[in-house]
């Protein structure tokens, strides 16, 4: 009776060991003088690394490879690595391709350029928009031509709908209406189709940073929206970029004219030639000043407002009809009020620009909206005018008895602004209240 066949590495049924077969690593490693003249290193080394994978029974399983049984003893030798040998053949041809190809590719490389390790650490980094004579000086902060072109690089970046041009700092903060996003997932990036340069642009070339404002449209060329931003550079790179987008009355709580808006922010962009501009300190006291409250030494300073101040909110030169529509139709004029609203938090000195006269500061303001005028109109009022609330809340009252017209109830909300001065001729030349508003008891992610 003739024993069963054994697997390599077994004894038969019998009790015999039965014939190893040669190992398949050894054929093909005593060829290996013969390889060596024909692979290259590289190929060489990577066939050993590839047949050392497999212990000898994982090779022969891998290649269907077993001892033959006792009838077929007789059997050459050299089929038991016929197999090995061909499969080997054509992996040899593989090395070779990727061999060669691994070779035009390093002579395409050594052809290129080198790349700067600043660029190479951040992928953001760019100088797109900027002139050679911005991108030699390592620091676009103070150049006011870099600062206007990164501005543009912003704008330009969001009509694009591609943030990822921008040069970014490896660490940088960012708002968009007062709550904080990576630039990709904030809207001006999915919805801006238009947004051409600047009605107005304040640059700080001490600080680094810049306030501009301007009319945007979103997919529909006859309504414009209102972008307003802040952003701040250290080096080449964008470190904060604070957005506001107003897109009607409600956002700011009762102002907003995208239409006038450039003619209006025209005239503070053309101050006269031979004016007298403000030093950095003035400008720096008027910003202290603006949100201070009485126990605040910087509530003292005295402002002196020009005949001709213009003062606007969101591009409008608001004109108050007054509740009950018997107000004058003339545009309100600036003023340094004594019930300004007040901020001790108030971020003060954001942008100063000693050339153009502007100062921006930022204050959180509680207040609460209020029906006004009609059916279709509110307005936000700030706690601080409590005389405006009262008599708002007189009118409220009156109407109620009537019982004929719908109001919204008095709801509370917060104004988070960012507020523009223009100041030169030692005199106040143009007031802006800008507001962003947001639920009742707000902050600013600015002041975390």
């Amino acid at each position: 009776m003739s024993c069963a066949h054994a697997e390599v590495g077994w004894k038969s049924e019998c009790g015999e060991a039965v014939e190893q077969p040669v190992d398949p690593r050894s054929l093909l490693i005593d060829r290996s003088l013969w390889f060596s003249g024909v692979c290259t290193v590289v190929e060489y080394i990577v066939c050993i690394i590839y047949i050392s994978r497999f212990s000898p029974f994982q090779f022969s399983t891998w290649y269907f490879i077993s001892v033959p049984s006792v009838e077929s003893e007789a059997r050459p030798r050299s089929y038991l690595t016929a197999k090995n040998l061909a499969a080997f053949h054509i992996f040899r041809a593989k090395m070779r391709l990727i061999a060669a190809a691994a070779l035009v590719l390093a002579v395409e490389a050594s052809a290129m350029p080198a790349v700067s390790n600043s660029h190479q650490s951040n992928p953001h980094s760019s100088n797109n928009g900027r002139s050679s004579s911005d991108t030699s000086n390592s620091d676009c902060s103070n150049s006011r031509q870099c600062m206007t072109n990164m501005v543009t690089e912003i704008l330009d970046s969001m009509v694009a709908h591609n943030p990822d041009t921008l040069p970014l700092a490896t660490i940088y903060r960012a708002t968009e209406n007062s709550h904080p996003a990576a630039l990709g997932m904030m809207t001006s990036w999915r919805t801006i189709t238009k947004a051409g340069p600047p009605s107005l642009l304040a640059i700080d070339t001490t600080n680094g940073t810049a306030y501009f404002a301007l009319d945007i449209n979103e997919g529909n060329d006859d309504i414009q929206n209102v972008l307003r931003g802040r952003v701040k550079v250290i080096g080449q790179n964008i470190t904060e970029l604070e957005l506001f987008i107003n897109r009607f009355r409600g956002d700011h709580g009762f102002s907003f004219s995208s239409q006038e808006l450039p003619t209006n922010y025209k005239d503070l962009m053309n101050p006269p030639a031979n004016r007298t501009k403000p030093s950095r300190a003035d400008l720096e006291a008027i910003s202290a000043a603006l949100f201070a409250n009485s126990s605040n030494p910087a509530s003292n300073t005295s402002v002196t407002v020009a005949d001709d101040c213009q003062f606007t909110e969101l591009g409008w030169r608001v004109i108050d009809t007054g509740t009950y529509g018997n107000a004058s139709s003339t545009p309100l004029g600036c003023n340094w009020p004594s019930d300004h609203p007040t901020d001790p938090n108030a971020r003060i000195n954001l942008v100063i620009d000693e050339e153009m006269g502007f100062v921006i500061t930022s204050g959180i303001v509680p207040g609460k909206v209020f029906p006004y005028a009609n059916i279709t109109e509110s307005a936000f009022i700030p706690d601080a005018m409590t005389t405006a609330q009262e008599a708002q809340q007189a009118w409220i009252d009156e109407m109620v008895e009537l019982g004929t017209v719908p109001m919204l109830e008095p709801t509370g909300a917060t104004g988070d602004t960012l507020e523009l001065l223009q100041f030169y001729n030692d005199e106040l030349q143009a007031m802006q209240i800008n507001v962003y508003l947001s639920g009742p008891g707000m902050t600013s992610p600015w002041l975390s």
